[in-house]
């Protein structure tokens, strides 16, 4: 599921990407992607986003009964 998420929102952006090995590489390599582009803000958000995303799905499971 996860790389299908990641490879989704890079097609939106016209892009292929070999996944770094660690999430802290991942975050030193992706920032200056866009530059000064008018997209580069959504685009810095992009990494923080879709972890959140994908750390919270697996976990959200179990709370739904505990409510």
């Amino acid at each position: 599921m996860a790389k299908q998420l990641w490879d989704s929102i890079l097609n939106l952006f016209g892009l292929n990407w070999v996944m770094p090995r660690t999430v802290r590489e991942m975050t030193a390599c992706w920032s200056g992607a866009l530059g000064n582009h008018r997209l580069a803000v959504i685009w810095r958000m992009i990494p923080h986003c879709l972890t959140w995303c994908l750390w919270r799905e697996p976990t959200s499971e179990p709370l739904k009964d505990w409510r």
